[in-house]
C-alpha cells in the first residue's frame, strides 16, 4: 500500500501519490467501461498497487510474472493494452515485445529499469507505443496509458489522424 504520509517530493513508484480516486475532478464521472490491461512483470507488490490504482479509473489490471503466462494471457484477447517489463524472470522483453508485434498491434507500454537511451530507442523502434523507466509514479504512468489509448481512437470526422 502507498503511504500517503510520505514526501510527495519523491519520484519513487512508493512516492506519495494521490489515489486515483483523489485525482479525480468533480467534473469526471466514474468509468462506465471497464477496459482490461495486461501486466507483464514479475514484481507483485508493485502489480498490486497498480492494480488498486487504476481501478477506480475504469481499469482491471491482470498481471502475469512470467514472459510465458503474460504471452498466454494476451494471446486470449480481450485486453485495451499491455504494460511490458523488460526484465523478466523467464524471457527478455525486448523478445517477448517482438513475439507480441507479430501478431498483434495492442499498444503496449514498456515499464522497466533499463533506462539507457539505447534500451529506450530499442524499445520504441521494436514496437513499443511508450517507454516509462522505473521508479515512477502512478498518476504519470496512468496519463501515458489514457495518451497511448487516446491515439488510437478516431478523430471526430472519423478517421484517424485528422484534426
Amino acid at each position: 500500500m502507498v503511504d500517503e504520509r510520505a514526501n510527495s517530493d519523491a519520484p519513487l513508484i512508493c512516492a506519495a501519490m494521490p489515489s486515483a480516486e483523489q485525482s479525480r475532478t468533480a467534473t469526471r464521472p466514474p468509468p462506465a467501461i471497464t477496459r482490461h490491461v495486461l501486466l507483464i512483470d514479475d514484481d507483485r507488490a508493485m502489480a498490486e498497487m497498480l492494480a488498486e490504482y487504476m481501478k477506480p479509473e475504469g481499469f482491471t489490471l491482470h498481471a502475469a510474472y512470467t514472459a510465458r503466462a503474460g504471452l498466454e494471457r494476451a494471446g486470449e484477447g480481450g485486453l485495451v493494452l499491455i504494460i511490458l517489463d523488460v526484465m523478466l524472470p523467464d524471457q527478455d522483453g525486448f523478445a517477448v515485445l517482438r513475439e507480441l508485434r507479430q501478431t498483434s498491434r495492442i499498444p503496449i507500454v514498456m515499464l522497466t529499469t533499463r533506462s539507457s537511451v539505447s534500451d529506450t530507442v530499442g524499445g520504441l523502434e521494436g514496437g513499443a507505443d511508450d517507454y516509462v523507466p522505473k521508479p515512477f509514479t502512478p498518476i504519470e504512468l496512468l496519463a501515458r496509458i489514457r495518451t497511448v489509448l487516446r491515439r488510437g481512437q478516431p478523430s471526430r470526422f472519423g478517421t484517424p489522424f485528422l484534426a
